[in-house]
């Protein structure tokens, strides 16, 4: 459990669950080495926390038969690990290791058995893929209480070689010694929780030119494995940490930001509160920064040309996956569903 100044991230304590996260993307023209995205396109990102699976209380299995899949279009891993000025397999007896029987695998086989055969979470990701073969996989660097060894890591002397190691591992596949499997993960996703400040651990002033130099060290060594991998970073939502980010520079290399909403209220907070309200509380100063906000203010500027998501978070367990008797579907599925459309009905709206 993870505290900062007397908040937890619910995010980070309850690992069982997938987190659904709906993107309003605002239109955007490429003018970078960033490859280019229809405009208006609308994507349903979902974090797989790997405690879920360490736990067995939600399995890459539970994408699948709780309906999840059919409306994710991205699902980011949480998390690969930054240390040592490297990037790491964070859990390798989860992600690679743990065998999973027929009962409890995505595509009702037994794991392969023996040495150097790729079993774990990221094999059940390989099963998904194929089963659903246009859901985008991205790993996740970081995460609340976790960025020790960013900000060594994007200072000019290591910041090529800690690229490669990303590259390697969680995009060419190198995993570790004799298991290789190129291809279940279709682009890097940047959660550095925060450069400079505002973190558990503390940061450096020289984080905010760095974060710009790891993006682009980032895009140009993608590029070179193949073009069309995806970029992506979570920012967060509160105006008070924008000084220590380049927006304009960043932009130029990913394929799209996403505004951590779901962090403008925390469950440490006295009163109940929208945590990613769409829209501003007069009586809420926090929610100033809402999708309306990012979408219809001055950034819109460079932002909405650029690539820009605004994140509206919810936390569902599996166990609240029941039928509800209704001939709709299940609870998760009505529920989501009436928050994607909800969601699109803004987006055409704050675009127009």
């Amino acid at each position: 459990m993870d505290k900062s100044n007397g908040k937890i991230k619910m995010r980070n304590v309850v690992t069982s669950l997938l987190t659904l996260t709906v993107l309003v993307v605002s239109p955007h023209h490429a003018e970078s080495q960033a490859p280019q995205v229809r405009s208006h396109a609308f994507r349903v990102i979902g974090y797989f926390n790997e405690g879920g699976a360490r736990s067995g209380r939600y399995r890459v299995k539970d994408i699948e038969t709780s309906g999840a899949a059919k409306m994710l279009t991205h699902i980011d891993y949480a998390f690969g690990k930054v240390t040592n000025n490297h990037c790491e397999v964070a859990n390798p007896a989860v992600a690679l290791e743990q065998s999973y029987d027929a009962a409890t695998s995505v595509d009702g086989t037994d794991d392969p058995a023996g040495e150097k055969q790729l079993r774990g979470t990221f094999h059940q990701l390989q099963e998904l893929k194929r089963l659903h073969p246009k859901i985008k996989l991205l790993i996740s660097f970081g995460g609340w209480g976790q960025p020790g060894g960013f900000s060594s890591a994007v200072q000019p002397e290591h910041l090529h070689d800690f690229v490669e190691s990303c590259v390697n591992i969680f995009i060419k596949g190198q995993f570790a010694d004799g298991i290789t499997a190129p291809g279940i993960f279709d682009g890097i996703d940047i959660d550095w929780e925060y450069p400079v400040s505002g973190g558990v651990e503390p940061g450096q002033l020289a984080d905010k030119v760095n974060f710009i130099a790891m993006a682009a060290e980032f895009r140009r060594q993608v590029n070179t494995v193949k073009p069309g991998l995806l970029l992506t970073a979570a920012l967060p939502a509160e105006g008070e940490y924008y000084s220590n980010f380049e927006l304009k520079k960043i932009v130029r290399y990913m394929d799209f930001l996403a505004i951590m909403a779901y962090d403008l209220h925390w469950n440490s907070e006295p009163l109940t509160a929208f945590h990613s309200a769409l829209f501003r509380d007069p009586k809420d100063a926090k929610t100033r920064y809402t999708a309306r906000y990012w979408l219809t203010s001055e950034r819109r500027g460079f932002l909405a040309k650029n690539r820009l998501s605004v994140t509206k978070g919810s936390f569902l367990p599996q166990q609240l996956d029941y039928d509800l008797d209704t001939g709709s579907g299940t609870f998760n599925d009505i529920l989501n569903r009436a928050k994607m459309t909800y969601a699109k009905h803004l987006a055409e709206q704050v675009v127009k």
